[in-house]
């Protein structure tokens, strides 16, 4: 499995996941070609908005998965949740955030180890 193939494996993976604590999918990849993409955007039952980076890692070579997640990233990830924002400002959420979720798969693990961070400052 390449890595891009392990990324939209992840992605699917926490999308199930997200589906079982009862939230909805809104958009999978939402790409603004300038400042780059949100892998899932989602509404909570509680009415809140989610704005999500999925990492998958097969090791802790490099760390974990969630620290794969940096400054820079979170910079992105803010620059499109607002973009997205004005793009839907019809629409209206009690909460917004950003979460990232991580997720760790390797031919060791039965079970994929999957951390979900909410509401991410760095």
């Amino acid at each position: 499995m390449s890595t891009r193939q392990l990324g939209q494996w992840g992605e699917e993976y926490a999308c199930e996941y997200l589906k079982a604590q009862n939230m909805q999918i809104i958009e999978r990849n939402w790409r603004f070609s300038r400042y780059g993409e949100i892998d899932v955007v989602a509404c909570g039952a509680d009415g809140s908005l989610v704005f999500l980076e999925v990492k998958t890692r097969r090791s802790e070579c490099a760390g974990r998965p969630i620290e794969g997640v940096s400054h820079a990233k979170y910079v992105q990830m803010l620059k499109c949740a607002n973009l997205w924002l004005q793009m839907h400002e019809s629409v209206r959420y009690k909460h917004v955030r950003l979460d990232v979720i991580g997720i760790l798969a390797n031919d060791e693990i039965a079970t994929p180890e999957l951390k979900h961070l909410k509401g991410v400052r760095v």
